[in-house]
């Protein structure tokens, strides 16, 4: 059985999990099996979110666009096997935007990422386009 968007989004709105930050949520494995601190950050890059907004406060399609993001990133990232090149990931399929990039520009509006701690662990974030 393959996972849905729909039923990701669904488990969002769930009342166990609608009113958590998504810093700590998605390192929840009781919300979502897999997920680690690097695939939080690009997650809610690549949604524009900030780890402290929860999904209670979000739009229909900022839902959506999650609960996509949720699914896909993951799965790219395992179907490339993490791979890399010398290149800081440049030449990859699947290559960080935020995670261990604190100091360089985003690639998305031009700010400087930067590196803080949420749910005790290192959070990389733009603050241009995560809101």
């Amino acid at each position: 059985m393959t996972l849905t968007a729909e039923q990701v989004k669904a488990r969002l709105l769930s009342a166990k999990f609608r009113n958590r930050q998504f810093s700590g949520l998605l390192l929840d494995q009781a919300f979502l099996a897999g997920l680690g601190n690097y695939l939080r950050v690009e997650i809610l890059w690549q949604v524009g979110l900030s780890g402290k907004r929860k999904a209670a406060e979000l739009s229909d399609s900022q839902l959506d666009a999650l609960a996509h993001a949720l699914l896909d990133i993951p799965r790219l990232s395992y179907r490339t096997r993490g791979l890399v090149d010398d290149n800081k990931h440049h030449g990859a399929l699947f290559r960080f935007k935020v995670f261990h990039r604190d100091g360089e520009r985003c690639e998305r509006c031009g700010r400087i990422i930067e590196k803080t701690t949420l749910s005790s662990r290192p959070f990389y974030w733009c603050p241009g386009c995560q809101h």
